[in-house]
């Protein structure tokens, strides 16, 4: 199998087959291809994001602005947008520091609530976006360009089944 370029997980899986039926080991066989898959377009999305001395959180937060605002939707308050992003309020504050530091948004006083604040996209975090999507995209289809239709919407109908696998984990 040599799912990360090495035998651990194959040594692995020998030692733990007794543990383990037929349907069980195709099962962890696909976890591991599933989480090598995403490795890899992880970290490839990653190199691109370097160029623009920016990460794939900084860009999921801008694109969660972005779409909030464009819905003329109240600004979101660091907690929401922590919820949105499933990330931590630690890991928010430290993102928001540094977008806000490269003024990509701004803190606001909250309209309703003196002891809240707003986040904020900025005109110069709008075009970093529109300048980094375009070429996203592009490699996205890139990558998917050996796939029909119908296969991405059966891979998207299986990702959702995994999906639900994992709220049953919860």
């Amino acid at each position: 199998m040599l799912i990360f370029g090495d035998l651990s997980s194959d040594i692995l899986l020998k030692e733990m087959q007794h543990e383990l039926t037929e349907d069980d080991i195709s099962g962890v066989e696909t976890w591991l291809y599933l989480l090598k898959t995403f490795n890899d377009m992880y970290n490839s999305m990653g190199k691109y994001l370097a160029k623009y001395n920016f990460s794939q959180a900084k860009l999921n937060l801008l694109m969660l602005l972005y779409t909030n605002q464009h819905l003329r939707e109240e600004e979101l308050t660091p907690s929401e947008l922590a919820e949105r992003a499933n990330v931590t309020r630690g890991t928010i504050t430290g993102l928001l520091d540094g977008l806000e530091r490269e003024g990509y948004v701004q803190r606001r006083n909250h309209p309703h609530d003196r002891r809240k604040i707003t986040i904020y996209l900025t005109e110069t975090g709008r075009n970093l976006l529109f300048s980094i999507l375009p070429e996203q995209l592009v490699r996205i289809t890139t990558v998917l360009a050996d796939t029909t239709e119908e296969e991405r919407k059966t891979l998207i109908g299986l990702l959702g089944k995994i999906q639900t696998g994992i709220t049953r984990l919860e």
